[in-house]
């Protein structure tokens, strides 16, 4: 009986856990906007008929073509719920809830049961990995991804179908995210051994590789070269912007040191002492006995290392999201090898509880969809005025159009999206009639003759 409790009801409670922190009032937590607007109209052409061979811009503006991979994830969900918003962030949820299964899933395989616990609880627990689980954005794919890499890399033999598997997870780095497209290869060669990378069955990893590009060498076929020129020109930019060494070392490892400092709910501060810490421990781990624990901390290092060559200081903290994971399993292991690793493990879990966040924030999808609602109750043709922070209005023209609200110039209708507090607020002169707050968005109207 208590074995049977140990093997199902346990794993059960922690998704079970999970998946309520990530989904309870989802909406309310969820935001919608630049890239969430993108992805939206992007799944809406594929709902449509439109199949697309390219996903979004790698490094913003100027960057390469990531695969189309997150799109076609978001679709199903999309299509289930008749279109609506909320289908991108539940989509989100499913991934990062398939992790915390998959997670349980490598303690069982590794035949370390306390291990598989310790480390989904912390996740399923973690303020910041709930926080980025409601965000839409193919950078929750990344956890997944290196846990699967980490299964595989984990097994002492493979079959052809095996090899076959690692080349296809290798190249989905590229419908995945930048950061991880070189870990991918450098982590394969320091396992060239049981790999057999330097053998006739090589071939089945790049043929693995080739099948997920293979939507991106077909658009570049047919669009001259365009994706390799990009990749090109991003790698000569880079080049002339790099930035001295030692400045963005001391980024990579206060950003690795915020990263572990929000997991283990923490504030969202730089902090290069834990950035230090953590890679020292990472070091040591090198020399245990544990193929698993080494594999880790050579992809902190790998990871780490990848970032400090990119030669910029400003980069996104999402950018180390594999060295901060690999963190996490290493902490886990040790947990799990410690006779009071499970009581730490709980108080851990209670202190994270303590940290979630369950306040709706200001602007999330659902006030931006009572907002465009509320403007449908009052006029199906307005003229909008955004009198508000750039970037806030993304979304909301989107979600109006949803709502059959017919957006024109100089009508007779004329509503205002302020974020101002005043007692009145003007349009053309005229004081405005006031129709709700709807979060952080303040929303008045005006009709013209």
């Amino acid at each position: 009986m208590i074995k049977l409790i140990r093997k199902i009801l346990i794993p059960v409670l922690i998704l079970a856990l999970g998946v309520f922190l990530r989904t309870n009032s989802l909406a309310s937590h969820a935001p919608f906007d630049w890239d969430q607007n993108r992805d939206y109209q992007e799944v809406m052409k594929i709902a449509s008929g439109k199949p697309t061979l390219i996903g979004p811009v790698a490094k913003g503006e100027g960057g390469f073509f990531l695969g189309p991979l997150y799109y076609y994830l978001l679709t199903p969900l999309y299509l289930l719920t008749g279109g609506s918003p909320i289908s991108l962030p539940t989509t989100s949820v499913i991934i990062d809830s398939l992790t915390i299964l998959l997670i349980l899933g490598l303690g069982i395989y590794l035949k370390s049961i306390s291990f598989g616990y310790i480390f989904a609880l912390l996740y399923s627990v973690s303020p910041s990995v709930i926080d980025a689980s409601r965000i839409s954005w193919n950078v929750i794919m990344v956890p997944l991804w290196y846990i699967g890499m980490v299964y595989y890399l984990s097994k002492p033999k493979y079959s052809n179908l095996e090899l076959l598997v690692i080349g296809i997870l290798s190249g989905l780095t590229w419908h995945i995210h930048a950061a991880i497209i070189p870990l991918a290869p450098l982590l394969l060669l320091l396992h060239s051994r049981p790999l057999t990378l330097f053998s006739p069955r090589i071939f089945y990893i790049l043929i693995g590789y080739l099948l997920p590009l293979s939507p991106l060498i077909l658009f570049d076929v047919r669009h001259s070269a365009l994706q390799s020129n990009l990749i090109k020109q991003m790698v000569i930019g880079q080049e002339s912007v790099r930035q001295p060494a030692l400045d963005v070392a001391h980024s990579v490892l206060s950003r690795y040191g915020k990263n572990l400092s929000m997991f283990f709910g923490g504030k969202s501060d730089l902090n290069l002492p834990l950035g230090i810490l953590a890679l020292s421990l990472s070091i040591i781990s090198l020399f245990m006995k544990s193929s698993l624990i080494r594999l880790a901390s050579v992809s902190i290092i790998a990871n780490l290392v990848l970032v400090l060559l990119l030669g910029t200081v400003g980069f996104p903290e999402y950018y180390l999201l594999v060295a901060t994971v690999a963190t996490v399993l290493i902490f886990a292991h040790l947990l799990s090898k410690h006779h009071l690793g499970l009581l730490i493990t709980l108080a851990l879990t209670i202190y994270l509880l303590t940290k979630i966040s369950f306040s709706p924030t200001p602007y999330s999808l659902e006030n931006k969809l009572k907002l465009s609602r509320r403007i449908a109750q009052e006029s199906k043709e307005v003229s909008i005025i955004y009198d508000l922070p750039f970037g806030r209005e993304s979304g909301i023209p989107i979600l109006l159009r949803r709502e059959g609200v017919n957006l024109v110039e100089g009508g007779n209708t004329i509503m205002m999206i302020s974020e101002k507090n005043d007692s009145n607020l003007y349009i053309q002169g005229k004081i405005a009639t006031e129709l709700g707050y709807f979060g952080a968005y303040r929303l008045v109207m005006c009709d013209v003759q």
